[in-house]
């Protein structure tokens, strides 16, 4: 019996831990990742972000990129606090000197952009305060429409690198990174 306590207690702590910190600006959430390796996880878990939705603690957040180098700003909504994003891992002078296309899905920020090899997609992950490159779109395109609802965007028409031919599907971005084609 006394270990089953135990077990409830931690799991009582753990839930209060995680309403604590669900009211953090989102801000300093990467910060979170250097206590130890239990808030990581929950970091990576996503957990947070889901009790701040329950809890009706999303806030909006307006995120510009400067036009000199790679610079991203994420500002709350009052423009009161700023955060300045990790540089973009490109090293390729077309990336930074070429038109991107944007988009927030869930907690990602969502790039893409022109290297010298073609369209390249990079993300900005706001749990863990990087960015990573990857998935590429199944269909590279430029000049397409896209939208996004919750943990999903989607990413329509446009033209295709290749051939230069306008294309007529839609491709879904999930946050848990995956590519999906669809017909229109």
């Amino acid at each position: 019996m006394i270990p089953m306590k135990k077990k409830k207690e931690k799991l009582q702590i753990y839930f209060r831990i995680l309403q604590i910190f669900a009211r953090l600006p989102c801000f300093e959430y990467w910060k979170l990742q250097f206590l130890n390796k239990k808030f990581l996880q929950l970091l990576k878990s996503g957990e947070i972000f889901r009790v701040r939705q329950e809890k009706g603690l999303v806030k909006p957040y307006v995120i510009l990129h400067s036009r000199a180098g790679s610079n991203w700003e994420m500002f709350d909504k009052d423009f009161k606090t700023f955060q300045r994003l990790p540089k973009v891992p490109s090293s390729d002078y077309c990336f930074f000197h070429s038109d991107k296309e944007t988009i927030y899905v869930g907690t990602q920020l969502i790039v893409i952009g022109r290297e010298i090899e073609g369209i390249v997609v990079f993300r900005y992950e706001l749990e863990n305060h990087k960015w990573f490159k990857g998935p590429s779109m199944i269909t590279p395109r430029v000049m397409y429409g896209s939208a996004s609802h919750g943990k999903t965007a989607f990413f329509a028409g446009g033209i295709q690198m290749d051939d230069n031919g306008t294309l007529l599907l839609c491709e879904l971005w999930k946050s848990i990174m995956l590519m999906q084609k669809v017909g229109l």
